[in-house]
């Protein structure tokens, strides 16, 4: 009966202990849950902080991804803007030297008319001098003839003397003395010719056939340089009469030929009748110059070859009075 209780009680302390122990094995799996959830918290907190710092570095990215396109388009717009600057000066220069180049040409032109013009100006001074000597040897000539036929160089009585009026309009009809030609002859140049026909008022012969007359070229022009068409143009400037020269001012006598490339033209008129070959005055009021048939039979020809145009030595042409002649024998 003794023996029972101590069996009770060692099977109560040994269910005790193994509750104990069991208890004790919980505490201890409780913990190792706590430490590792403890753990886990830390991990995860860890990844939040990362993810978070990932996070502001991606954004610090980004803002530096837009500064930079910002930048660049910043420093894009300022390369444009210096291009169109660039271009803009460039257009300015092109055009500055545009102007210059023109005021250049126009400079050049201006000084060239100007030597042309005092070329012309040289020319006509030379002719002017050249008619008035040549007018001095006509009228010693004629003064020389004069005493060799006994008359003297005295010139007779004022009383005796009479001033005739040629009227203009009137026709002076000349022969050639030399060659006119386009290939030699330039303006400004002069040529000598001589009455086909007696000068006569009411009646009187107050120059001789035969007196000498001096023209002058107006212009000289082969074809195809400005007008396309070879050009002569005469007028008489002086008429030596008896012992003395008169300066008298003619319409224009107008030769025109063919252009560049025009067929060879030979044109002539013979014999007593008269006709009109090419004859066109450039002054207001004048009439027709014209190349006129002499009355012995003498033919008169214009004759063009390409781009020269030549009127011979012998040929008869009609010039009309623009102005009075006044002559005193």
């Amino acid at each position: 009966m003794k023996a029972w209780p101590w069996f009770v009680g060692s099977i109560g302390f040994v269910g005790l202990a193994a509750y104990f122990g069991l208890s004790q094995r919980a505490a201890i799996q409780s913990n190792q849950a706590e430490r590792q959830t403890a753990v886990l918290v830390a991990q995860l907190e860890e990844q939040r902080r990362v993810n978070e710092a990932t996070l502001q570095k991606l954004k610090e990215i980004e803002e530096r991804d837009k500064q930079t396109q910002e930048q660049r388009q910043a420093a894009e717009a300022e390369n444009q803007h210096s291009h169109d600057e660039a271009a803009a000066e460039k257009a300015r220069l092109d055009e500055e030297q545009k102007r210059r180049e023109a005021q250049a040409q126009v400079d050049a032109e201006r000084a060239q008319q100007q030597r042309a013009a005092e070329e012309r100006a040289r020319q006509q001074q030379a002719a002017q001098q050249e008619l008035q000597r040549r007018a001095d040897q006509m009228r010693q000539e004629a003064e020389r003839q004069a005493q060799a036929r006994g008359i003297g160089g005295t010139a007779p009585a004022s009383n005796q003397r009479q001033t005739y009026v040629v009227p203009a309009g009137t026709k002076l009809v000349v022969s050639l003395s030399q060659n006119i030609t386009t290939e030699q002859m330039h303006a400004g140049d002069t040529f000598e010719a001589s009455l086909q026909e007696p000068l006569q008022v009411n009646g009187v012969d107050i120059a001789a056939k035969g007196s000498g007359v001096l023209g002058q070229i107006m212009t000289a022009q082969q074809a195809g340089r400005i007008s396309g068409s070879s050009e002569l143009v005469l007028q008489l400037s002086r008429l030596h009469a008896g012992t003395q020269d008169y300066p008298l001012q003619t319409a224009d006598y107008e030769a025109r030929g063919k252009g560049q490339g025009g067929s060879t033209v030979k044109s002539t008129v013979g014999g007593a009748a008269a006709g009109v070959l090419i004859g066109v005055l450039t002054g207001k009021g004048a009439a027709k110059g014209a190349l006129v048939g002499g009355s012995a039979g003498l033919g008169a020809a214009l004759v063009i070859r390409g781009e020269q145009l030549n009127i011979p030595a012998e040929t008869i042409l009609e010039f009309t009075l623009a102005q009075a002649l006044s002559i005193t024998k």
